[in-house]
């Protein structure tokens, strides 16, 4: 008799535990589940309600179209749903959820009840689904719209349940999620507690950074973004270099409504602010990007929140350049009268590459400033440049016209800081970082590196998606130093490479560079810009002259990326009036 064999099909019990396990890993899991439910049927109202961190009980309610009577019966099936009936609606008309199978694996990790009122029942009804197939439905009270009750998460997988973090660990994962809609979908409102007490509430709010202000500190710091670049949309907010964290939590992504994780745009974030900020440092974002629907897929992971996009490259250009393009066009959330016109002068301004500046090249023996009285002060002009400081007016004019104070005198203290007042604010510039990134982006803007011509010519075979890169992205390498040209339908030569890529293997690089199309300066280059204006720029402690902090200040306001130094230290610092009141405790 022949042996029977050990391969045995698994219970259903265990097929349905082992498959949620993969959907359902800790409370977070859940709560996205059920607002992506509640946004998915019209709610503009969702409550959260979370007891020891969300693992003891899950409460969330909303004023939705509510579920049918019917539907109750079938609402934990496994791979039942209202979304879609065939994977083309998936991308025709996406839904948040669409896979049917959220409901069916909270049912098996844990207890769950469902409260609801369809707009087409005149009886609300209450469903326990002790067995997700056969769930006991009776009458009960409840207003149009729909509330999910979990209890005891993982109390049949104490394996599983043993792999969750504290309660206030759990807890923070959870708001932090909360966080994430709230911004995303400023028009619902989300109020949330745990333990009984109330931890967030949008109801008075219905824009993304009005959320953002009942949430964040510093919320003075986040300017709000809305580009397109091709068939990319991105609307939302970012902080200027001033705000970051140490951590990407601050960091809220989404695609087509839908709230994601991406390291492609996590990349292009970084490298947009990698002239601005310190390393390892995040700056604040909210992110929507909306694609083509057949340009973006979310059936990635049963979580939903991986997806793969049909052109990373396209993603990561319009992130990095756009987030990039606010910091040099928007500086400063004011609306400033016009300047009155400085008399031209026909001195010519010294060349701040070819000459070294320190802080011994201004006018000799300067006396310390002693502002007149305000009966004597002038109006407020920035001076003409003096030649010995290498601060020359940028050759095309920005689209703004920098404050005038309000007082027309400044204060320099511990020869290092400068005061002056704007508008209804005060603000105090480090001179030796502002005049640091004056001389960076001045030495960025005239750097132009000499190609080294190989002494045999390389020819590097293209793939035909990379050969349209290059097409248009060949003005970007000659930018950077490299020679090359067209040799074939599917081929380029590269006559010579910047110096510090002679010994480099430059196939392998140009194959990279056309990927990702980053047109960011490597990080020697940096170092080096970064050392050359730090060197030349004015030194902490050196006492200037009135014509020489007037000039620094009109130049700092007209030069791009005005926020940090070239090293991520802040230019300067803001105190508003109500700042003021606030320490002399007039309000």
């Amino acid at each position: 008799m022949r042996p029977s064999g050990i391969i045995q099909p698994l219970s259903a019990v265990a097929i349905n535990q082992i498959a949620a396990g993969e959907v359902i890993d800790r409370p977070l899991s859940i709560i996205k589940e059920l607002i992506d439910n509640s946004i998915d049927a019209g709610a503009t109202t969702i409550t959260i309600d979370l007891t020891a961190g969300g693992v003891n009980k899950i409460r969330v309610h909303d004023n939705g179209c509510g579920i049918l009577y019917p539907d109750l019966f079938k609402l934990a099936h496994n791979h039942y749903t209202s979304k879609l009936t065939t994977l083309t609606d998936l991308y025709n008309s996406p839904k948040l959820g669409f896979r049917g199978e959220a409901l069916a694996s909270i049912a098996h990790v844990a207890t769950v009840t469902a409260a609801s009122k369809s707009l087409d029942d005149s009886v609300a009804y209450l469903a326990t689904y002790t067995d997700p197939e056969s769930p006991t439905v009776s009458p009960t009270h409840h207003e149009t719209g729909t509330t999910i009750t979990v209890c005891h998460l993982f109390d049949q997988l104490p394996v599983r349940r043993r792999f969750l973090k504290s309660e206030s660990a759990e807890y923070q994962h959870c708001h932090t999620l909360v966080m994430h809609y709230a911004l995303l979908f400023p028009g619902i409102n989300f109020i949330m507690s745990h333990n009984g007490k109330c931890t967030l509430n949008t109801t008075t709010v219905d824009t993304a950074l009005g959320v953002a202000h009942t949430l964040f500190d510093q919320t003075q710091h986040l300017k709000p973004i809305d580009a397109h670049y091709g068939s990319v949309h991105i609307h939302g907010f970012v902080s200027t270099p001033q705000l970051h964290a140490g951590s990407r939590n601050r960091q809220y992504l989404a695609v087509n409504h839908r709230p994601i994780k991406s390291m492609v745009i996590n990349r292009a974030i970084t490298d947009a602010y990698k002239e601005q900020i310190v390393p390892n440092r995040h700056p604040y974002c909210l992110l929507a990007l909306h694609v083509p629907d057949d340009h973006v897929d979310v059936n990635i992971h049963p979580q939903k929140r991986d997806v793969k996009f049909l052109d990373e490259q396209a993603i990561y250009r319009a992130v990095k350049h756009s987030v990039a393009a606010l910091f040099s066009t928007n500086h400063f959330s004011i609306d400033p009268p016009p300047l009155p016109a400085t008399p031209p002068t026909n001195s010519p301004s010294p060349d701040p590459i070819k000459t070294t500046h320190s802080a011994d090249a201004l006018p000799p023996q300067p006396q310390p400033y002693a502002p007149a009285s305000s009966s004597q002060l002038p109006n407020w002009q920035p001076a003409t440049l003096p030649s010995t400081l290498p601060l020359d007016a940028p050759s095309e004019p920005l689209p703004f016209a920098p404050p005038t104070p309000k007082q027309p005198h400044y204060l320099q203290v511990f020869g290092t800081y400068i005061i002056i007042q704007v508008d209804q604010s005060v603000w105090i510039l480090d001179q030796h970082a502002v005049h640091e990134r004056i001389l960076y982006e001045r030495i960025r803007a005239n750097h132009t590196p000499q190609s080294q011509p190989y002494l045999s010519p390389k020819i590097i075979a293209l793939e035909p998606a990379h050969m349209a890169t290059y097409t248009m992205r060949r003005a970007a390498l000659d930018q950077l130093g490299f020679d090359t040209e067209v040799f074939g339908p599917d081929q380029i030569i590269v006559r010579g490479v910047p110096a510090l890529f002679m010994d480099t293997a430059i196939e392998p690089w140009v194959s990279h560079f056309l990927d990702y199309a980053d047109d960011t300066p490597d990080d020697t280059t940096i170092h080096d810009w970064q050392q050359r204006s730090c060197k030349a720029a004015i030194k902490a402690g050196k006492r200037l002259l009135p014509a020489d902090v007037d000039a620094l200040i009109q130049q700092f306001l007209e030069t791009p990326n005005n926020y940090t130094c070239p090293h991520g230290r802040p230019l300067f610092v803001e105190y508003s009036v109500g700042d003021f009141e606030k320490w002399f405790k007039r309000r």
